[in-house]
């Protein structure tokens, strides 16, 4: 067993404890381009074990060597979906090789040096021994991911997170080779990015988050950092501005733009509002790390079908004449879709509330809302005739021919309460209250045991990508989104990457334990649940320091 998530295409394990890397060790980039990486791959993996390593040397002295080259050993199939940075997908494979004599990742262009980079940290942090040393087994890795676009979907709206935070979701994400981080930036509780010709947004806009929580936003400056932080570490961030419903606080900011048709609902035939629109989409395409925007379209309770029609084709348009290939959530495909479309399909439950949404029974659902939410049983009713209207989405879209990104709920989403008990006895209190109550509490075997090909049926071409979510209605600290992020995101991503069907819960929660010291060492405030057996952490106060 490898303990490396996710799992490797190949591998051939050779001698135990082959190789031994110390604070003399070293790391020589042979291209300039990958010296940046080399100094990210040192940092990274003091912020992982403590453990120094060296930049630079000469070739007898050097333990790991980076290096692209013109073809690999083992060609891979190209993965399915789209690439984040548009055209075709960015080749991440890599071959990483662990002898007596040192290590070598090697890759066709950088993003796969980055990504055989991930796995070496895990197999140093995994093999670090108490003197200092890593005591790596002989090695050799052939990999490449299953799926394209491998995503991280994050609610910064209802809790603000700050470009710091933000940072840390990021290293978590590089870790288990994911690549695209979805940013929520406006819903009705706050608007979260500067649009330079409407200030109001990030005045009265950004004024407050869910409840007595902070509010905040991010400046086009911080927002830019975050873009190349992002990159450097071949992650794309996506942004999303959510329209036409859940714009309350556009119209808070903007309050002539409200309309007869509610307060958080942008009426395309209002005056002003499909300006407000190109101005945004405008603004995005200026900051937008790459050639898609997300333009939300999600549960516009109380809009007409045409008008909702109107708004999402208008967007639609708006967004192409910017530059810009536009991703709407899946109620979009009851607009003008066309094969160039891309829509994100969310709304997949657990068979039972399915049933009861289908149904129209919906005492049991309704026990199951706290009055936190602000869910007014009535409420329940529209919600139950959005499901069933939902579930004609994905067909339609398909068959016009545009490509889906798989969110449902029934497992990406990651703001569901946790089923087993944690082991951490101080983690019962976040156990209890963390999550939304109208999910039921899953485990995270439960949530591990899916695949991605599996939901789309007899459609595997229409897969864009896979990607999490993670809401936070609950959630109100940095520590309590780490704690709902992890361990389920490294489930996620073994899932995205891995080939084929992939592990069973079995054989992956033998992979999962002896990820622990590293988040331990990273300071990540993780889910101890009792179905793993979590490795401890070996004492690094005599690591050396440079």
């Amino acid at each position: 067993m490898i303990p490396v998530i996710p799992h490797p295409t190949r591998t051939v394990v050779g001698a135990v404890g082959a190789l031994a890397l110390g604070p003399d060790s070293s790391v020589r980039a042979e291209e300039p381009v990958l010296a940046g990486i080399a100094q990210r791959f040192i940092d990274d993996v003091v912020d992982d074990t403590g453990l120094h390593l060296i930049l630079g040397g000469g070739p007898s002295t050097s333990s790991i060597v980076l290096s692209l080259v013109a073809s690999l050993s083992v060609e891979f199939p190209p993965p399915l979906g789209l690439s984040p940075d548009g055209g075709d997908p960015v080749n991440e494979s890599y071959r990483l090789t662990v002898t007596a004599t040192g290590v070598t990742v090697e890759a066709l262009v950088p993003t796969g040096i980055v990504r055989g980079l991930a796995t070496l940290r895990q197999l140093i942090s995994a093999s670090l021994t108490e003197d200092a040393t890593a005591l790596l087994d002989e090695v050799l890795i052939d990999d490449s991911p299953r799926f394209a676009w491998r995503g991280l979907s994050l609610d910064v709206v209802r809790t603000f997170f700050s470009t710091e935070q933000i940072r840390r979701v990021l290293d978590a994400m590089a870790l288990f080779k994911m690549n695209v981080l979805h940013l929520h930036l406006s819903d009705d509780q706050g608007w979260r990015i500067e649009i330079p010709r409407w200030p109001e947004l990030t005045e009265a806009g950004a004024d407050g988050a869910m409840g007595d929580r902070p509010g905040g936003y991010y400046t086009r400056h911080e927002f830019a950092e975050l873009v190349t932080y992002a990159a450097d570490r071949s992650i794309v961030i996506l942004p999303e501005i959510d329209m036409p419903g859940h714009s309350g606080a556009v119209l808070r900011a903007y309050p002539e733009l409200t309309s007869s048709m509610g307060p958080n609902l942008l009426d395309p035939n209002h005056p002003g509002v499909l300006e407000f629109a190109s101005d945004v989409i405008a603004a995005l395409a200026q900051i937008a790390p790459g050639p898609f925007v997300h333009l939300g379209g999600d549960e516009a309770f109380g809009m007409q079908p045409e008008a909702y029609a109107t708004f999402v084709d208008a967007a639609r348009t708006l967004a192409v004449a910017a530059g810009l290939r536009p991703i709407f959530w899946q109620e979009a495909s009851r607009s003008s879709l066309g094969s160039s479309d891309i829509i994100q399909h969310w709304m997949a439950l657990d068979p039972e509330i399915e049933a009861l949404l289908l149904s129209g029974d919906l005492g049991d659902l309704a026990e199951g809302v706290p009055e936190d939410l602000g869910i007014p049983t009535a409420m329940l009713t529209t919600i139950a005739e959005m499901f069933r209207i939902a579930q004609t989405d994905v067909a339609r879209a398909i068959e016009r021919g545009a490509k889906v990104i798989l969110s449902p709920a029934s497992h990406l989403y990651l703001d569901r309460p946790y089923a087993e008990e944690p082991l951490d006895p101080t983690q019962h209190d976040l156990h209890r209250r963390l999550g939304l109550k109208v999910y039921p509490r899953r485990t995270i075997a439960e949530s591990f045991d899916w695949d991605p090909v599996e939901a789309l049926g007899e459609h595997p071409e229409a897969i864009a990508g896979v990607e999490a979510a993670l809401w936070c209605e609950t959630i109100a600290t940095i520590d309590e989104l780490e704690f709902m992020l992890l361990p389920r995101l490294a489930g996620v991503a073994e899932r995205a990457w891995a080939s084929g069907p992939g592990a069973s819960w079995a054989e992956y929660r033998l992979r999962l334990g002896p990820q622990a010291p590293l988040w331990h060492h990273r300071g990540w405030q993780f889910f101890t649940s009792s179905l793993v057996d979590w490795a401890t952490s070996p004492t690094t106060e005599d690591i050396a320091t440079p």
